[in-house]
């Protein structure tokens, strides 16, 4: 929900502007697309897009980003609103997104509760895109191991971006989303 706030605030700023926008899902491969529409009562069929959008399932950043360079023409913009947790990883895509003259935007969304989980002892991971499951036993240690992992894999995607010169920004699920764009939008150089 969170990710598609951001969308439909950011597809309505560059419908303000007379700018073209379009929507495209993704997991292991494209998923939906709504073409380019121009005009801010275009909005209400991003709504509706965003409306039939259905999150899930493995994702493959290479060979969605491979389909999305095939099926598009015009050169330009792309904001990646993703989670990044890709099982192929994530910087084939980017990178084929940056070899066919596409301008990323990097938008990473974060959540506390899976930083900070109030559970302990014997649980059952069930990944929510694939469906795998995994005993554990949380303790305090590999709750410890895990934040470190997880804000290695951050500082890593920030140091791919930053050495790539691709704008990056964290877009955590708990900050109100307005607050996000509004950020986006300081940062300068988001929208020419």
């Amino acid at each position: 929900d969170h990710a598609k706030k951001i969308g439909a605030s950011l597809a309505y700023i560059a419908l303000a502007n007379l700018d073209r926008a379009s929507l495209v899902t993704f997991s292991e491969r494209l998923t939906s697309r709504m073409m380019p529409v121009r005009g801010k009562g275009q909005i209400f069929r991003i709504f509706e897009f965003f409306d039939r959008v259905d999150p899930g399932g493995k994702t493959s950043f290479e060979e969605s980003m491979k389909a999305f360079v095939h099926d598009t023409k015009r050169r330009g913009l792309v904001v990646v609103l993703s989670d990044f947790y890709a099982q192929d990883g994530y910087e084939s895509g980017l990178n084929l997104l940056r070899y066919h003259r596409f301008e990323p935007v990097v938008i990473q969304l974060t959540d506390q509760r899976e930083l900070e989980p109030n559970l302990r002892g014997d649980i059952l991971l069930v990944d929510a895109e694939t469906g795998e499951q995994k005993e554990i036993t949380l303790t305090p240690k590999l709750l410890q191991k895990y934040r470190a992992a997880h804000a290695a894999f951050c500082a890593e995607l920030e140091g791919y971006c930053k050495s790539n010169h691709l704008p990056y920004f964290q877009a955590p699920v708990q900050r109100p989303f307005d607050e996000v764009v509004l950020t986006l939008l300081r940062s300068g150089g988001f929208l020419a």
